[in-house]
């Protein structure tokens, strides 16, 4: 039996975690990690609240990079077959997260990379299309992370399922607390993700709705 599970990472920045876990309620189980990282400042955040008012299961700690706050929680799950790996503003459309899955059946794989679609001010407006596929499913026993969110070892790559990405919506205060820590994790990565073209979209229905509904 294919037992699926859900790793969210949460802190601060909540806006769309009600709706990020909604997404996953299908699953056999949703954790929810809410980590402040030592890159980052302290901040206000409701995530424990969030996750008690959804019904899941919220663990809440500190001073762990996110290599190592993803790999425990990687080991926490490790009795389950597969786990989705997401932080708190990023959204995998319902028929795609079942394709991944019927993909691993079909021809098993470690871990599964996505593409981005990083959405700018609304969600009727994106960036240009980055190179950057993270990895968004993986089994538990065999996935493993270095360096933020990257991950040891190969798997499969897709380019016809989409990760939704919501966190370029957040209000100047928090873009302005995420760009402090990435300055220090991702080497200016996050000024050259807002230093892209833009172009206007038309957003997949069920997002919308899912995001009206929170």
């Amino acid at each position: 039996m294919t037992k699926v599970a859900a790793l969210i990472l949460s802190y601060g920045t909540t806006d769309f975690l009600k709706p990020c876990i909604k997404q996953y309620k299908w699953c056999d189980k949703i954790l929810v990690l809410n980590y402040l990282f030592p890159q980052s400042e302290p901040m206000h955040d409701n995530t424990p609240e969030i996750c008690m008012g959804e019904g899941v299961e919220c663990i809440t700690g500190g001073g762990f990079n996110q290599e190592d706050v993803l790999n425990n929680g990687m080991g926490l799950l490790r009795d389950y077959t597969l786990a989705f790996i997401v932080d708190n503003d990023e959204f995998i459309l319902r028929a795609d997260q079942e394709k991944l899955i019927s993909e691993w059946k079909r021809d098993r794989y470690a871990k599964a990379f996505i593409p981005i679609i990083d959405y700018y001010k609304s969600l009727y407006e994106k960036y240009e299309q980055r190179t950057h596929h993270p990895v968004v499913l993986g089994e538990p026993n065999a996935t493993r992370f270095y360096n933020v969110r990257c991950s040891i070892g190969g798997g499969k790559y897709f380019e016809d399922i989409y990760l939704h990405h919501l966190g370029f919506l957040f209000s100047p205060k928090k873009m302005e607390w995420k760009k402090k820590k990435q300055d220090k994790t991702n080497n200016g990565g996050f000024d050259k993700c807002i230093s892209r073209p833009t172009m206007k979209c038309e957003p997949p229905e069920e997002l919308v709705k899912l995001l009206g509904e929170a």
